[in-house]
């Protein structure tokens, strides 16, 4: 069984591949977002606060 918080550990037992390829792959995609351009906003900007109950740290 895996540690309460683990993502690879559940995310591997969901989708039924191992613990090594699930951390491979959530940091190869984690990577990929990093990388992707971003946008630039413009106009009227409106932000509020939203608070997830979640971490991507890993």
């Amino acid at each position: 069984m895996h540690e309460p918080g683990d993502v690879s550990a559940g995310t591997a037992q969901e989708v039924r591949i191992s613990v090594p390829t699930a951390f491979y792959w959530r940091h190869k995609i984690l990577t990929a977002l990093r990388n992707l351009p971003k946008p630039s906003l413009t106009g009227i900007v409106e932000a509020d606060e939203t608070f997830f109950l979640e971490s991507d740290k890993g």
